[in-house]
C-alpha cells in the first residue's frame, strides 16, 4: 500500500514537472516565434487578416490569442470586414510542442461577425478572399505544406474550427431583389478538416429574435474537388428550423420570393426540416418538411413535404419540385381571396366553412403537375339565390392540375356528392386574355343527390335520374357573362313540396344550353292526376327565371293544393304562357291561362281566359272571364292554398246576363225553380280564416246586382200584402170583388218583375241593403232589410201601385182617392220577417187595410172592421170622416 502511494505521488510530481516544462518551453518558443506566428497567420488567412495584439495563452488550452481579429473584405463587396472577432484563439498541438515545434491545429473565434456576400455576378466574397492569398480558387490546403515550410518551427495544420456566440449576415445580390438574412447566437464546430476526406460540421444559431437556438445544421462536406471553387464542393447537411418567419424566409430564398401571397396571412412561425446535398452551385434539397400556420391560424394547418433539385447556376424558376401538400381546416372565405381564385371565381359564388386538401405535385414552377383530393363535408357553397351546397353534405373533389406556359389546365377530374359522381376538366388561360373553360359531364346519376344543391327551392328531389354534358366558358377580359353549351336530361324525375307533400312526378325533359340562354322542349310531368307538357326558355342563365308554355288536356285544380277537396274543379284543353321565377325560396308562375271548357266549383263553363299568378301559397287571378249560365262572368281575386293557418281570400267579381235559374239550380238547390231572370252582378269580397274561424263567419264585402225579366215562383207578394190575400179560399172569393187587373195580381201563384236591383253589403253573416227596388208594369216595391246566411230575413218595404191600377181601385173604392200620393198613386207600406220559405208579410197602413178588408169575406174569428157594426153601415157615406180621421192618425 505504501509503495502504491509513493508511486502515485512520484507520478503526480513527474506530471506537474512535465507540464511546467512544456509550459515553459511553449512560452520560450512563443516568445521567440511570435512574429513568425503572425506571419504564418497572415499566410494562412491572407494579408488582410489583422489584429490588435497577439499573445500566448494557456487559458482553455495551450495556444495563442489574437485580440480584435478582423479580415478586410474586398471593397467591391463591402467596406466592412468580412470577419470580425473579439478574439481568435489559435490552438497548438501538444505532441508537436513536445518535439519543439509550434503547429496550429485549431482556430476558435470568440463573438465573431461573419459577412457573407454574393455579388451580382454570383461571386462569393469568401472566394475573393482566397484569390487575395495568391492561391488557387480553392479552400486552403490545410494539411499540405511545401518542403521549405517543413523546416520552419511554426506551421498551420488546422483540423478544427470553432465559433462561439457568433453572428452571420448573408447577403445575396445575385437576384433581382437582394436576399438578406441575419443569424445570431452562432455556435459552430468543424472537425476533421482534410482536403482528401469528409469534414464534419455542427451548426446552431438563432434566426428569430428572443430565441436561443432555432436553427440547427449537422452534416459533412468534402472531400474537396478541383477547381477549389466553394460553389462546386459537395455537401451533405441536415437542417432544422424551428421558428422561421415567412417574410424572412421569402427574403432569404429567391425561389420563394413573390410566390407567397400575402392573402395566405402567415403570421405565425414556420417549422422547416430538410436535407441539403449536392453542391452549392447545384443544390439538392430532400426530405423537406415545412409546417405553416395559414390564414392567421394558431396551429399548423399546412404541411409541405418533398424535395427540390436546382439546376446548375441556380435558375430557381427551373428548379425541379416534388412533394406533398396537406391542408386541414382551411377557411374558404379567406381561401377565395387568393389572387388566382379571386380573379376566376364568380362574384355570386359565396363560401363558408372549411375544407381539407391532400395533394401531390411534381415539376417546375412553369410546368407543375398537381394531383389533389379536396374534402368539403364541413363547407357551404352558394351561388346566387338558388344554388347551395349545405354544410354536412358529403362532397369530394379529385383533381389533376398542371401549370403550363399560358395558364392552368384541369385534366380529367372527378367531383363526388354522396354516391353520385361528375367528371370535369378545363383550362384557365392568362394570355392573350384571361379565359376559363370548364367541361362538366355526368352519366346517369341519382337526382336527389344533386337536387340538394338547389336547396332554396321549396321542393325536395325524391327520385329519378339526371345526366348532363356541359361546357362553361368565361372571358374575364370581357363584361359578357358565362357562355354555356351542352345538354341536360331529366328522366322519370320526382319532386315533393316540402310543406304540403304534393308531388310532381314522371318529369321528363331535355334542356339545351345555348350560350347565355337555355331551351326546354317536349318536357312533360304529372301533377297529381294532371298530365302536363311544357316548353320553356331561359333568356339569361344568371337570373332564376324562364318563359314557359304549358299544355294539358285536363287539369284538376285540387292537384295545385289551391281548391278544396270534394269540389269539381277541372279545366280542360288548357294552354298557359308566361314567366316562372323563384321568389322567397319557391317557384312562382305568372302568365295567361286559357281553357275551352271545364268546371269550377261545380259550375260548367266555356271560353275561360285569365291572367294568373301561382305559387305554393296560393293562386291570384286578374281579368278572368268565362261563359257560364248563358252569360259572362268576370273576376279578380286571390285564393290561398291552405298551407298556412291564417289565410285571406279576396274576390272582385262581375257577371253579365247570367241565367239566374240555372245558377240557383247549380249552386243553391234549395232555391231551385224559385227565382228566374237574367242577373247582372258586381261585387267585391274578402274573408280571413284564423283562430278556427271559417270563410262564412268572416266574409265581408259589398256590391250591386240587377235581375232583368225575372220571376219569383211560389210566392205572391201582392197576395201577402192585400188584406185577405195569401192564397186561401176566402181570398179567392174576395178577389173577384177587386178590379180585374188587381185580382189578376192577387190570384197568380208567382211574382213576375221587370227589374230587381239592390246595392248590398255582406257583414256579420248577413246580406244587407237599403235600396232594394222591384219594378213591374203594375207596381213598384222598394225596401230595406237583410237576409241571413241561416235564411232568416227582415224587411221594411213600400208597395206603390201604378197609376193604372190605382185608377181602377179608385173607381171601385171611392175612398181610395183620399189615400193617394201627390203623383196619384196608392202606396202601401209593409213589413216582412221570418225564415225562408215561411215569411210573414203584414201591411202597416190601417186605413188601406180596412178598405180592402171590407171587400173580402170576414175570416172566422176575425173581428169586424169598425168595431162590430154591419158591413152596410160601414159603407154609409158618413164613414168618410172616420176614415180620414184614421188616415190622419197614421
Amino acid at each position: 500500500m505504501r509503495k502504491s502511494l509513493k508511486f502515485l505521488l512520484l507520478f503526480l510530481i513527474a506530471s506537474v514537472v512535465t507540464v511546467l516544462v512544456l509550459v515553459q518551453s511553449f512560452r520560450n518558443l512563443a516568445e521567440k516565434n511570435r512574429e513568425q506566428v503572425h506571419q504564418e497567420l497572415q499566410r494562412f488567412l491572407g494579408k488582410d487578416a489583422t489584429f490588435d495584439r497577439l499573445e500566448a495563452s494557456l487559458w482553455g488550452g495551450v495556444g495563442f490569442s489574437a485580440e480584435e481579429f478582423r479580415i478586410a473584405d474586398n471593397p467591391r463587396f463591402a467596406a466592412t470586414p468580412i470577419v470580425r472577432a473579439k478574439e481568435l484563439k489559435l490552438g497548438v498541438s501538444l505532441i508537436q510542442l513536445v518535439l519543439g515545434r509550434i503547429v496550429i491545429n485549431s482556430l476558435t473565434f470568440q463573438a465573431p461577425e461573419f459577412q457573407i456576400i454574393t455579388d451580382e455576378r454570383g461571386l462569393l466574397n469568401l472566394s475573393e478572399l482566397a484569390v487575395r492569398k495568391n492561391e488557387s480558387r480553392a479552400l486552403p490546403t490545410l494539411r499540405t505544406a511545401s518542403p521549405e515550410r517543413k523546416l520552419l518551427s511554426v506551421s498551420f495544420l488546422v483540423s478544427k474550427i470553432k465559433v462561439n456566440n457568433g453572428r452571420v449576415d448573408f447577403i445575396d445580390r445575385s437576384v433581382k431583389e437582394p436576399a438578406e438574412i441575419r443569424v445570431k447566437n452562432v455556435e459552430m464546430e468543424v472537425k476533421g478538416l482534410n482536403p482528401s476526406e469528409k469534414s464534419r460540421i455542427r451548426f446552431a444559431a438563432a434566426v428569430t429574435e428572443g430565441l436561443g437556438h432555432d436553427v440547427r445544421i449537422d452534416g459533412e462536406f468534402g472531400p474537396l474537388r478541383q477547381p477549389h471553387d466553394w460553389s462546386q464542393q459537395p455537401v451533405e447537411l441536415e437542417m432544422r428550423f424551428d421558428s422561421l418567419s415567412a417574410t424572412l424566409l421569402a427574403r432569404a430564398l429567391p425561389f420563394l420570393r413573390n410566390r407567397i401571397p400575402r392573402e395566405l396571412d402567415v403570421t405565425g412561425p414556420l417549422s422547416l426540416q430538410a436535407k441539403l446535398g449536392g453542391t452549392f452551385n447545384r443544390p439538392r434539397i430532400t426530405d423537406v418538411a415545412i409546417k405553416i400556420p395559414l390564414f392567421g391560424s394558431s396551429n399548423y394547418n399546412a404541411v409541405l413535404e418533398g424535395s427540390v433539385e436546382i439546376p446548375e447556376g441556380r435558375p430557381w424558376a427551373e428548379a425541379q419540385l416534388k412533394g406533398k401538400l396537406n391542408l386541414s381546416s382551411i377557411n374558404l372565405t379567406q381561401l377565395r381571396n387568393l389572387p388566382l381564385l379571386k380573379q376566376n371565381l364568380p362574384v355570386a359564388l359565396g363560401t363558408e366553412g372549411s375544407v381539407n386538401a391532400y395533394s401531390q405535385f411534381e415539376g417546375t414552377w412553369a410546368n407543375l403537375r398537381v394531383g389533389a383530393l379536396i374534402k368539403g363535408e364541413k363547407s357551404e357553397f352558394r351561388y346566387g339565390d338558388w344554388l347551395r351546397k349545405p354544410s354536412g353534405t358529403l362532397a369530394e373533389l379529385k383533381a389533376q392540375i398542371s401549370w403550363q406556359k399560358n395558364g392552368l389546365v384541369l385534366h380529367d377530374s372527378e367531383l363526388s356528392l354522396g354516391n353520385s359522381k361528375m367528371r370535369l376538366s378545363g383550362v384557365v388561360e392568362e394570355v392573350p386574355e384571361a379565359r376559363l373553360q370548364l367541361k362538366l359531364r355526368s352519366d346517369s346519376s341519382h337526382l336527389p343527390t344533386w337536387w340538394r344543391l338547389v336547396s332554396p327551392l321549396s321542393f325536395d328531389g325524391a327520385g329519378g335520374t339526371i345526366h348532363w354534358d356541359i361546357v362553361l366558358q368565361k372571358n374575364f377580359a370581357s363584361a359578357d357573362g358565362w357562355n354555356i353549351q351542352g345538354k341536360l336530361n331529366l328522366a322519370d324525375a320526382e319532386f315533393r313540396h316540402k310543406q304540403t307533400g304534393r308531388k310532381i312526378d314522371h318529369l321528363n325533359a331535355d334542356i339545351a344550353f345555348l350560350g347565355t340562354e337555355a331551351l326546354l322542349e317536349k318536357g312533360s310531368f304529372r301533377l297529381g292526376s294532371s298530365l302536363i307538357t311544357v316548353a320553356a326558355k331561359v333568356p339569361d342563365l344568371t337570373q332564376p327565371s324562364a318563359r314557359y308554355q304549358l299544355r294539358s288536356p285536363e287539369v284538376h285544380l285540387i292537384d295545385l293544393q289551391t281548391f278544396p277537396a270534394g269540389k269539381t274543379n277541372q279545366i280542360r284543353n288548357v294552354t298557359a304562357n308566361g314567366e316562372i321565377r323563384w321568389q322567397d325560396d319557391a317557384p312562382a308562375l305568372k302568365g295567361t291561362l286559357s281553357s275551352s271548357e271545364g268546371n269550377l266549383e261545380d259550375i260548367p263553363y266555356r271560353a275561360l281566359q285569365a291572367d294568373v299568378t301561382w305559387s305554393p301559397k296560393g293562386i291570384s287571378f286578374k281579368n278572368l272571364s268565362l261563359q257560364a249560365f248563358d252569360g259572362v262572368l268576370r273576376a279578380d281575386g286571390y285564393w290561398p292554398a291552405g298551407v298556412d293557418a291564417a289565410q285571406r281570400f279576396t274576390l272582385k267579381s262581375q257577371s253579365e246576363s247570367i241565367q239566374l235559374g240555372s245558377l240557383l239550380k247549380q249552386k243553391f238547390p234549395q232555391l231551385k225553380n224559385r227565382l228566374e231572370g237574367q242577373l247582372n252582378f258586381r261585387g267585391q269580397f274578402d274573408a280571413a280564416t284564423q283562430n278556427g274561424s271559417t270563410v262564412t263567419e268572416t266574409l265581408q264585402g259589398s256590391g250591386e246586382s240587377v235581375i232583368h225579366h225575372g220571376t219569383i215562383r211560389d210566392f205572391n207578394l201582392i197576395a201577402k200584402i192585400i188584406p185577405g190575400g195569401g192564397g186561401d179560399s176566402a181570398s179567392s172569393g174576395g178577389s173577384s170583388r177587386l178590379p180585374t187587373s188587381l185580382a189578376v195580381l192577387v190570384d197568380r201563384p208567382y211574382t213576375p218583375f221587370d227589374t230587381l236591383k239592390a246595392n248590398f253589403k255582406v257583414d256579420g253573416q248577413r246580406i244587407r241593403t237599403d235600396d232594394l227596388v222591384l219594378v213591374t208594369p203594375d207596381y213598384t216595391i222598394t225596401g230595406a232589410g237583410w237576409v241571413g246566411f241561416d235564411r232568416t230575413t227582415q224587411w221594411n218595404g213600400l208597395l206603390v201601385f201604378s197609376p193604372r191600377i190605382t185608377q181602377e181601385l179608385q173607381r171601385e173604392y171611392k175612398l181610395i182617392r183620399y189615400l193617394l200620393d201627390r203623383r196619384g198613386r196608392l202606396s202601401i207600406s209593409f213589413r216582412a220577417e221570418g225564415k225562408f220559405p215561411n215569411v210573414t208579410v203584414r201591411p202597416e197602413n190601417r186605413a188601406v187595410a180596412q178598405v180592402f178588408r171590407r171587400s173580402f169575406p170576414q175570416k172566422a174569428g176575425e173581428p169586424a172592421v169598425g168595431g162590430g157594426k154591419s158591413t152596410e153601415k160601414n159603407e154609409r157615406k158618413n164613414w168618410l170622416p172616420e176614415s180620414l180621421e184614421q188616415l190622419l192618425k197614421q
